[in-house]
């Protein structure tokens, strides 16, 4: 990103990102990519980075799916609580 890059141009790639990891579940991201490229090529507006620029933004948005799956899974093994 640099100083001219709004999150609202970026805000395609994040949603690519963070709905492809439920949507490509079983995959690594660098399995899933190709897809997540095409998806994003669908969806993206005329003021969007192309995928090259966008990509690093679903990755962090896949990445923090799977941060917050980790720490809710580990906070459930046998704590106990219920959830």
């Amino acid at each position: 990103m640099n100083d001219t890059d709004t999150y609202e141009s970026f805000r395609p790639a994040y949603r690519t990102g963070y709905e492809g990891r439920a949507k490509y579940a079983g995959k690594t991201y660098g399995q899933a990519e190709p897809d997540l490229r095409r998806d994003y090529e669908k969806c993206r507006g005329a003021n969007c980075p192309d995928w090259d620029r966008a990509k690093l933004a679903a990755r962090d948005a896949w990445e923090r799916v799977d941060a917050t799956k980790t720490d809710s899974d580990s906070h459930h093994t046998g704590c106990g609580c219920g959830d």
